[in-house]
């Protein structure tokens, strides 16, 4: 699933890092994605399958899903990218996954693209 293979990626990153205080920054980054964060108790896996769940998917659905060719290609280039090259490489390549999901970034197009996202799950299928 391509939110566990960004994690994968995250963690190349902060594996090849020497600055401490960048590392400390992404494992507190990867604790609120994976672990526990102000939306869940579970991480942010746990709201995704929550979420397919309201659609009427499954646990295994979600988490078996294949990726579309771009997207599979788009996430072996990370993984090489945070493993193989320079840690500031990786980092600039992690950098734009974040920078999608920024509101303050992309308020010109009505948020992020978890806002935006959400919002058609509550206007075309209800989901709250």
């Amino acid at each position: 699933m391509a939110n566990l293979f960004r994690r994968d990626c995250w963690a190349f990153v902060s594996g090849n890092c020497p600055v401490l205080a960048v590392k400390q920054k992404i494992l507190a980054h990867e604790y609120e994605e994976m672990i526990r964060d102000a939306h869940s108790e579970h991480g942010h896996l746990d709201l995704i399958i929550r979420q397919g769940k309201a659609i009427g998917l499954t646990a295994k659905d979600i988490l078996e899903a294949k990726p579309i060719p771009s997207t599979t290609a788009t996430l072996y280039a990370w993984g090489w990218i945070c493993k193989k090259k320079h840690w500031l490489e990786g980092l600039a390549a992690m950098t734009m996954t974040e920078w999608n999901q920024d509101d303050r970034l992309l308020a010109d197009l009505g948020g992020g693209h978890a806002a935006r996202i959400d919002e058609l799950w509550i206007k075309y299928l209800g989901v709250t």
